[in-house]
């Protein structure tokens, strides 16, 4: 999630534990993506031949071990985060702002984002359908 913070730009919840990271979510996903050598930019024009998802794509991060991420808005958003489906146990409208989602993991933790709950489910059902595209 990213952060508006002087000593780092994004939040990352992993496992239990709440990292502070100095990198932007798209700077760790462009690395990430490199580091299974190929570019953000080439998984991202991938998806959208295989799949023609072309706004808000879903990206492969690791083919061989399935990790996935898709993004809660533009990725040119600042406000945009990444989510990662194995992880996500539910997405449900929050009852008090229906412009709200509560992200419930598989670990328990929940937390709220300003995307609604109806446009997070369909990046998940986009994921979901890349994922069966490139297995």
């Amino acid at each position: 999630m990213p952060v508006a913070h002087t000593d780092y730009d994004t939040t990352v919840f992993e496992g239990d534990q709440q990292l502070f990271v100095k990198q932007t979510a798209m700077e760790q996903l462009k690395q990430d993506c490199l580091k299974d050598c190929s570019s953000y930019e080439g998984r991202r024009m991938a998806v959208t031949f295989r799949t023609g998802i072309e706004r808000k794509a879903p990206i492969p991060i690791n083919f061989l071990l399935k990790i996935y991420a898709f993004p809660t808005h533009s990725p040119k958003n600042p406000n945009c985060s990444w989510l990662f489906p194995a992880h996500i146990h539910s997405i449900t409208a929050n009852p008090k702002d229906a412009q709200q989602s509560i992200i419930t993991f598989k670990n328990g933790r929940s937390i709220v984002l300003n995307t609604p709950a109806i446009i997070l489910n369909k990046q998940m059902h986009r994921t979901t359908y890349c994922i069966y595209v490139f297995s």
